[in-house]
């Protein structure tokens, strides 16, 4: 299957929450979907000289300490925060990470910056020029920031922008209601392996086989791809041609690795790589050997060493046809 884009010069945003980890026994890190998606992305383009482009984030911080640090540490990545508000009242959103034998679990703090996203001048001329934008679920939990992010999103359809969905369901943030609108909203849904029955429900796809139900997805709200993030399976790549699987990449897991943000780095790798012009096997490939780093680190944005950028940029992988799904499940009335 053809690219998403290959164009140089690309625009990526994440748009929504801001945040930091804290993760017991190993501090506060940058966090947030959206914000480890802009990170990530910039990180790999940075890596392309031929591609280039500018990573943007837009979010709310607080006028506190940790909104000062947040912004900082975004700049120094390169990430521009010129879109990146700040609040008079509401504090920089906190999430407490704690570490389990099934992975991560979160306590997210509520009325926070980021619930107060405002659709100003700047992000409206933002939403009518960004080639690719990343949006979750969580943000959309208060009506402020719902209405900027969907706004924000729509402006992109016209034009064929990529719109990255990530599921990312997280408490106070599963209403069916917000994962169809977000659904209805997006070009590529990204989901995890939990994640992905939880959304089949919605639209009555209660059985068969992991290709069936992404396939249900992609027709019920004309996607053009599903990106399923499997832990240490990786990443494959469903599409209405068929699937394509990426290469397993496997993480040096140590005592120190938490796998926070792995999946965002893997989503952000695959949107770049598919700016960049590669097919969805390479991307996926890329996006897995990129997310097997980040799942060994500590904290969701760690900066990419230049082995691992370097081995996002040669590739060094072929590209590969469809797996074709041999049948797809009907639709539900």
């Amino acid at each position: 299957m053809s690219a998403l884009n290959g164009k140089s010069g690309s625009i990526v945003v994440g748009i929504g929450e801001a945040l930091f980890d804290h993760i017991p026994g190993n501090g506060a890190h940058l966090g947030g979907a959206p914000l480890n998606f802009a990170v990530h992305a910039k990180q790999m383009l940075a890596a392309h000289s031929s591609l280039g482009g500018r990573s943007v984030l837009v979010s709310r911080v607080g006028n506190d300490d940790l909104g000062a640090r947040l912004r900082s540490a975004l700049q120094g990545f390169g990430v521009e925060t010129g879109a990146l508000q700040t609040d008079p009242d509401l504090a920089t959103g906190v999430v407490d990470v704690f570490m389990g034998i099934d992975g991560p679990s979160y306590r997210i703090r509520d009325d926070v910056a980021w619930d107060g996203i405002v659709f100003t001048d700047e992000i409206d001329a933002l939403s009518r020029s960004f080639d690719a934008v990343c949006f979750g679920t969580l943000a959309r939990r208060g009506s402020v920031s719902a209405s900027t992010i969907e706004r924000f999103v729509q402006n992109g359809i016209e034009r064929n922008a990529v719109r990255m969905y990530d599921i990312n369901l997280r408490p106070g943030a599963t209403s069916r209601k917000l994962i169809t609108r977000g659904l209805e909203l997006a070009s590529i849904a990204k989901m995890n392996d939990e994640e992905l029955p939880i959304v089949a429900d919605i639209i009555g796809a209660t059985s068969g086989a992991e290709a069936h139900l992404a396939t249900a997805i992609i027709r019920a709200f004309d996607l053009k791809q599903l990106m399923l993030t499997r832990g240490a399976r990786g990443v494959i790549v469903y599409t209405l041609d068929g699937s394509y699987e990426g290469t397993p990449s496997k993480a040096d897991i140590s005592s120190a690795s938490d796998a926070v943000g792995a999946g965002d780095s893997c989503g952000a790798a695959y949107v770049v790589r598919m700016l960049r012009g590669d097919d969805e096997h390479v991307a996926a490939s890329v996006a897995n050997r990129v997310g097997a780093y980040v799942a060994s680190r500590s904290g969701a944005t760690p900066r990419l060493p230049h082995h691992i950028l370097g081995e996002a940029q040669s590739g060094g992988l072929e590209s590969t046809g469809p797996v074709v799904v041999p049948s797809r499940l009907p639709l539900s009335s």
